[in-house]
């Protein structure tokens, strides 16, 4: 070998030594791969290849004696029926190396292989020496094989630390789900949920165990299989299980247990089942080898440990053992109440006995634990089992109801809704909280909590408020045949709408609590109701709303003109118009005339009629049109030319009582023909005199000269007087009284009126007459303060008082979210106030009490409580566009009985704050006119 040669000889020995000492360099099969493969590192257990997509996953293969890890949540879904996964690993050539998922998830697996022959999962197989999987989670939808079938690994022989696996597995023989078969294996502190189906050899976690250990470990697997099923292990040979347990449900033919269905050779210690295991075969065969923790224990061994679930079968069925060979069962429970069972190997102890530790000779201060309500107060292993149990607190059950659920301290658990069969009559679940009363931690379903210990969580139950309507208002007159309903209620819940006494819809309140709807068909017109409550948790109404009357009214009204729609007079003749009637759904319409009659100025004049109802009808306008001609100069035609006159109006009416002359309404005015008056006066002088002086008034048929005084009766006295003018035409004029109950009596002793600041002031006697009255208080006893503000409080409790209205606590709690700014002694002020419906809240369900009241509600709230119809018309203030709608009518009535006036400029300001002297002089008016009195 010349010099050459031996130098590229040891050029090539070093390379192989360098690249020989990088796992995946050189690959099996002599393939070599890039490096960019993974996300970085080199294989090797001190810096392990990084896998941070499905792509380099399945880059695995070609390391399979490499080292790894994840560094994020791996999706799976890219591999499809196009393109499956393909485990890894093989029979010849299985993955030796390691995989740390660092507590990431894989997910989307799906594995659909049912005739395949080699091993199904994500792995096909796993094993070799030092080679282990930990720290990982596989959430797969379906994994699907032959023989050897797991969500983990078909086949395992390697360490498995802390894997959670959840998902369906198919097979035939040795299928679980986390391995299909695992030997020589040691897995501890993993578990598996979902379903596993088989024919042999068959368990939640492993279908098949040999010579292994398995520690703190769980299954919440229902599982099935003829042959050699068990809800944690099908069979096992030589292998030593503690502290785990099994929750799922296990049905199978022979050697059924809900733990393990053949137990051989095998010591099983500090463990229990609580699942249902039933032994039922084919027509024609019959089970046996049936337990409620193993089916057969062949030559096992059994310790500490215990079974509660329902257990059945044809032979040797046994509460905790089906058959017992040369094992032995020692220090081991079932629950003879629950399993159904009474013999058999073990102690059959009652439900009571069960969840009482004194029963147990087991070790409670390191390994076992006991606290009612958790795990419903059966024994659990405090070293993988905290609980979160949920407490009905005070559903309809009777009795007290709870949910227990355990998982793996320190794992982040999903709080869950509340069982579809706890409910509470009256109340909607409100989510939960960690104190009965509700005054600690809440939670909602779906929300997380890291588990650290166990925790009890109380079933939140709320009342819910009554809905509150906003459209239509009770009373309301509409022309929509299809109005929009809506109202406010609790954020979230689900609102039924009674419409005419049935359920209509049901809609659910917005986050800020609003809610709508609107009939889909046409409402008739007439008459409707409508109601709104809450869905409570037993799925019926709770909380109904007091019902809302509307009126649908679609038809206009219809004007008629009363006499001829043409009149010709004599210039000097007077005139008075005969009008119109209004036929409509609605009473009392009023009629707006457009124009006027000069009779003294010959001419034609237009009067024209229009009518809008309270629905917003417009009538047909009606013509009437007036000729006026010129008075004839000439002679002939014998008599004195005096052409009698057909003026039939009153030119005043008034009505006295002792104090003096009471305030008519609307005021007085010829053109309007009713009236009302009240007083508390028991008799009064009525005084009607004509425009004519040729004219005669009569009242109820009798003829009046002057005045007539008349007695009244409590209640409405009703007077008709009848106008004749010189010509005969007849007009007649309607006069109610209604006599009041007259108001209690002042003390005897007058309090002083002291207030320094008020002297000089323009109210000072009106400030000083309510004040001996009753109706206003002051501030102090030297000081009034009239320029202050006043509240919404202090004004309805001036109004109660000026009213004679006492003040007693409320019949129904009040639904308003603020009572808690209501100050102590207005409590009952507000209750009575809310239930004559004098005081109402704002659209978010807020009372505000202690807000300044404004000029408009001060007005409203004196009408509500005097209940006047609403009055259409304007004002002359020079501000009137600025009165509110909801407010336009009130005032107008409040200026035509003379109780309000404008401020400086002639300005109503509606929405600035009223004063303390305004309310004063406002009420004490209103105080005269119910006390019939200037």
């Amino acid at each position: 070998m010349n010099d050459m040669q031996k130098r590229f000889m040891m050029v090539f020995l070093v390379f192989v030594l360098l690249v020989g000492s990088y796992p995946g360099l050189i690959v099996k099969g002599g393939i070599a791969h890039a490096a960019d493969d993974f996300a970085g590192g080199n294989g090797t257990t001190g810096n392990p290849f990084q896998i941070e997509s499905a792509d380099q996953l399945n880059h695995v293969r070609d390391y399979l004696d490499s080292h790894f890890i994840l560094n994020n949540d791996i999706d799976m879904s890219v591999f499809d029926a196009d393109h499956p996964w393909e485990p890894i690993g093989n029979q010849t050539t299985p993955f030796t190396g390691s995989l740390d998922g660092q507590n990431f998830k894989i997910t989307d697996l799906v594995i659909n292989a049912p005739s395949s022959g080699q091993p199904m999962g994500l792995f096909s197989v796993v094993g070799g020496t030092g080679s282990f999987i930990q720290n990982l989670i596989i959430n797969a939808g379906e994994v699907r094989g032959l023989d050897y079938v797991g969500i983990l690994a078909g086949m395992n022989r390697t360490t498995i630390r802390n894997v959670g696996v959840t998902g369906s597995v198919y097979g035939q023989n040795f299928v679980g789900g986390l391995t299909g078969a695992s030997k020589d294996s040691n897995i501890s502190n993993s578990y598996a949920t979902g379903i596993v189906i088989g024919t042999n050899d068959v368990g939640g976690l492993s279908g098949r165990m040999d010579n292994g250990v398995v520690s703190y470990s769980y299954a919440a697997v229902d599982v099935s299989s003829p042959v050699d099923v068990g809800g944690f292990i099908g069979k096992q040979e030589n292998t030593n299980i503690s502290y785990s347990y099994a929750t799922g449900n296990v049905a199978g033919c022979e050697d059924v247990g809900g733990f393990v269905g053949d137990n051989g050779n095998s010591l099983i210690s500090n463990s229990f089942a609580t699942g249902t295991v039933t032994g039922s075969c084919e027509s024609g065969f019959q089970s046996d080898s049936v337990g409620g923790l193993i089916g057969d224990n062949s030559d096992g061994d059994i310790e500490n440990s215990y079974a509660i679930g329902r257990v059945t079968g044809d032979y040797f069925v046994g509460g905790l053992v089906g058959i017992s060979g040369s094992g032995s069962v020692n220090s081991s429970f079932y629950n003879r109440d629950t399993t159904g069972q009474s013999g058999g190997s073990g102690q059959g102890l009652t439900s009571d006995e069960m969840k009482d530790r004194l029963n147990y000779p087991w070790d409670f201060d390191t390994v076992w634990d006991m606290q009612v309500p958790h795990h419903d107060g059966y024994p659990y292993i405090r070293a993988i089992q905290a609980f979160v149990t949920y407490v009905g607190n005070g559903t309809d059950e009777g009795s007290e109801q709870f949910s227990s659920q355990s998982y793996l301290p320190g794992s982040l658990v999903e709080v869950q809704d509340k069982s579809q069969d706890w409910t509470r009559a009256g109340y909607r679940f409100n989510g939960w909280n960690t104190a009965a009363d509700g005054s600690e931690d809440t939670y909602s379903a779906h929300d997380t909590i890291v588990l650290s210990s166990n925790i009890l969580l109380y079933a939140d139950w709320k009342q819910p408020a009554v809905p509150a309507l906003m459209t239509p208002m009770s009373g309301e007159y509409t022309n929509n045949r299809s109005p929009v309903i809506s109202g406010s209620a609790d954020e979230g819940v689900t609102v039924v709408i009674n419409l005419d006494g049935s359920e209509a819809a049901t809609v659910t309140a917005a986050d800020d609590g609003g809610w709508s709807w609107t009939p889909t068909g046409e409402l008739a017109d007439g008459f409707h109701s409508v109601s709104a409550g809450v869905i409570d948790s037993t799925g019926h109404p709770a909380s109904v709303s007091a019902e809302h009357m509307f009126t649908v009214d679609t038809v206009p009204p219809v004007i008629t003109l009363i006499g001829d729609a043409s009149i010709t007079l004599t210039a000097g003749t007077s005139f008075v118009d005969p009008g119109v009637t209004v036929a409509d759904a609605e009473e009392d319409i009023r009629v707006t005339i457009t124009g006027s009659v000069d009779h003294q100025v010959p001419g034609t004049y237009t009067l024209q009629y229009d009518a809008t109802d309270r629905a917003g009808n417009v009538a047909v306008s009606v013509m009437r049109t007036v000729q006026v001609i010129a008075r004839s100069s000439g002679g002939g035609g014998g008599g004195d030319g005096h052409q009698p006159s057909d003026n039939a109006n009153l030119a005043r009416l008034t009505v006295k009582a002792e104090e003096g002359e009471l305030a008519l309404t609307p005021a007085f005015a010829a053109g309007t023909t009713h009236y009302q008056v009240d007083t508390t006066a028991d008799e009064v002088t009525i005084e009607a005199i004509p425009s004519d002086a040729k004219a005669t008034v009569t009242l109820d048929k009798t003829k009046l000269v002057g005045g007539i005084t008349v007695a009244l009766d409590e209640g409405d006295n009703e007077f008709e007087f009848m106008v004749r003018a010189e010509s005969g035409v007849l007009k007649t004029y309607n006069l109610t009284i209604h006599r009041l109950t007259k108001p209690v009596e002042p003390g005897a002793e007058i309090p002083a009126c002291t207030f320094r600041d008020i002297k000089g002031h323009w109210a000072e006697l009106p400030i000083c007459e309510a004040f001996e009255i009753g109706i206003v208080e002051g501030q102090s006893e030297t000081t009034f303060q009239p320029q202050a503000n006043i509240t919404r409080v202090e004004f309805v409790a001036m109004l109660l008082r000026a009213l004679g209205i006492n003040s007693g606590p409320a019949g129904s709690e009040l639904p308003f979210t603020d009572q808690d700014q209501t100050p102590a002694w207005a409590t009952d002020v507000i209750g009575t106030a809310v239930e004559k419906g004098v005081l109402q809240g704002y659209p978010d369900r807020t009372l505000r009490p202690m807000q300044r009241v404004s000029r408009s509600e001060m007005v409203v709230m004196m009408a509500r409580a005097m209940k006047w119809e609403i009055e259409q018309g304007g004002t002359s203030f020079a501000d009137d566009a600025d009165i509110p709608d909801w407010a336009r009518g009130y005032v107008h009535g409040a200026v035509q009985r003379n109780l309000v006036h404008g401020r400086e400029g002639n300005r109503f300001s509606p929405m600035d704050p009223a004063t303390r002297v305004e309310a004063t002089t406002l009420l004490l008016r209103l105080w005269h006119t119910q006390a019939g009195t200037k």
